[in-house]
Parts: C-alpha cells; structure tokens; sequence
C-alpha cells in the first residue's frame, strides 16, 4: 500500500471518530477531560472503558484485556474477534 493511500484511509477513518469521542469526552466534568480517549475496535465493533479512557495509562490495553477495568461495547464486537472476549457492558448488561 502507498504511504499517500494509508495517509488517506487514516484520514478517513479519524473523520468517522472524531465525533465519537467528542460524544465520549462530555462524559467528564468540563474541569477533567481526560486529554486523550482511546477505543478497541474489530473494524466491526467498538467498545470505550470509562474507568481508563487513555490510552496513554500505563498498561492500558493489557489492563482491559485481563478484565482489571470493563470496557463499553458501543457497537457489537464481530463473534469470534479476539476483542468479543472482553469483559463488556451492553445495554447495561454483562458479557
């Protein structure tokens, strides 16, 4: 793949996130928005942890993958993706 055409598909994919996460940053206080949100997606599905919303945290991905922290399945992981075993909360039911 050229560098212009991953340029471009990154791009595009940052314009469908960007408001996804502005949605999730009015979770906090207007005095503590975390700087930076980060999401798990399977290019299916989406899942956001409030408890940790950086990824810049220490251990971030490790910490949600070993279930120390849930996650929020905002859209349904594809079945069988690696992230589907996550420790989610959909529709305020546990997975």
């Amino acid at each position: 793949m050229q560098a212009g055409v991953a340029d471009a598909e990154f791009e595009q994919v940052g314009a469908i996130l960007r408001p996804l996460l502005a949605s999730l940053a009015q979770l906090w206080p207007s005095d503590w928005v975390p700087e930076k949100l980060g999401i798990m997606t399977d290019g299916s599905g989406i899942a956001f942890c409030p408890e940790l919303p950086s990824p810049e945290a220490g251990r971030w991905s490790e910490r949600i993958i070993l279930k120390d922290v849930r996650a929020v399945e905002l859209l349904p992981f594809a079945a069988g993706s690696p992230w589907s075993i996550l420790n989610t909360t959909v529709n305020a039911t546990q997975h």
